[in-house]
């Protein structure tokens, strides 16, 4: 089921390539994210409801991406995980919400007798998103942001 949302005074009233879709809800990050992260991410969310090791493999292969993106040094991705919070791309909250996301994915990706649930599978998701939003969209808005103030301010 699909619920759209329409303004009955558009120029394409009805027309549900112009429409809202209201639910279910799909997440879509701004230009900001690379195209490559936006992708892979984009792909784990593909499998998010069918397979939840997948899905975890896969948004473990999102954060390896995050930290190529961002210069991260190390070994392995705990180690580079680590150099993120060093270097406070991300704060130590967000490291161990990373850590989870390596160690998740590492279970999927070994041949390890254990199950990722569907629950643990949307915390999974949770963390993505805080992680992406943190590095990229919130920083990209807040540029935003300090271009209309400075330009409401030559107004003066």
């Amino acid at each position: 089921m699909s619920l759209f949302s329409d303004w009955d005074l558009s120029d394409n009233f009805g027309d549900l390539d112009y429409a809202n879709l209201e639910y279910p809800y799909v997440r879509k990050f701004d230009k900001a994210l690379p195209e490559a992260i936006r992708i892979e991410y984009e792909e784990a969310k593909k499998v998010f409801k069918i397979s939840p090791i997948v899905f975890a493999i896969l948004a473990r292969r999102v954060m390896e991406m995050i930290c190529a993106d961002q210069s991260a040094e190390g070994s392995n991705l705990k180690a580079k995980i680590e150099d993120l919070a060093k270097k406070d791309v991300i704060p130590k909250s967000l490291a161990r919400m990373a850590g989870a996301i390596r160690y998740l994915g590492n279970i999927g990706a070994h041949s390890e007798a254990k199950i990722i649930s569907n629950e643990e599978v949307q915390i999974l998701n949770d963390f993505m998103v805080a992680i992406i939003e943190y590095v990229y969209t919130a920083p990209a808005k807040l540029e935003e942001l300090a271009e209309k103030i400075k330009s409401k301010q030559e107004k003066r």
